[in-house]
């Protein structure tokens, strides 16, 4: 077994738009609110998020809290671990990644770029009204908004669902596939899939007229 090597941090505080941690004197926020966390997964989220963008490793996270007693059991950290993301609320999968056979990755909140909704939502295809659900148009916006670039699956549930635990990404796909559909011949010019990533908008090109 390798040495074990922590991210040493000087940082006193975590703050971002949701999350703030006070590791000086162990205080946690969510949206302002204080975050009633046991003192187990008080230590769980602070080693994540001083380790931030990188994969804390199971055995690390059972010796750094529990000192890795023969007693504790991985499930033990599973339970805490789910227990965290509840509190942590609808931004959870955002902040806390799964590494498949590794372990956990904390990954800051990053906020997509937010649709500015006019006083009437319209968008019209040829002239004629699209006739679009409000899901619909966001997913149109949100993508228009980012033309060119790709937009990942997990940014468009959390920028147009608020990425809640109960939306399964089948949502995304069936919402796409309609929106498509009101899109009619042109749609898979607009909207290109991004295969295992998202969707990107690609504006229409008017092809010059060719010389007789």
């Amino acid at each position: 077994m390798g040495p074990l090597q922590i991210t040493a941090t000087h940082e006193q505080r975590y703050h971002d738009q949701h999350l703030d941690l006070d590791f000086e004197h162990k205080t946690a926020l969510r949206d302002t609110k204080p975050l009633r966390l046991t003192r187990k997964e008080y230590a769980i989220l602070a080693l994540l998020i001083q380790n931030a963008g990188e994969v804390v490793t199971r055995e690390t996270l059972l010796l750094c809290v529990w000192g890795y007693s023969n007693q504790i059991r991985t499930r033990t950290l599973d339970e805490h671990i789910r227990q965290l993301r509840e509190k942590l609320g609808e931004h959870s999968g955002t902040y806390i990644e799964t590494i498949f056979n590794g372990g956990y990755r904390f990954q800051p909140f990053r906020a997509p770029r937010l649709i500015r909704r006019a006083s009437q939502m319209t968008a019209l295809l040829h002239t004629k009204p699209l006739g679009l659900t409000s899901k619909e148009y966001d997913l149109l916006a949100l993508l228009i908004q980012n033309a060119g670039e790709v937009v990942t699956r997990e940014t468009l549930l959390l920028g147009v669902w608020g990425y809640s635990n109960q939306i399964r990404t089948r949502t995304l796909d069936v919402h796409i596939r309609q929106l498509r559909k009101k899109l009619g011949e042109h749609s898979g010019t607009y909207i290109e899939t991004i295969f295992s990533v998202g969707y990107r908008f690609q504006p229409s090109r008017i092809e010059p007229p060719v010389d007789g």
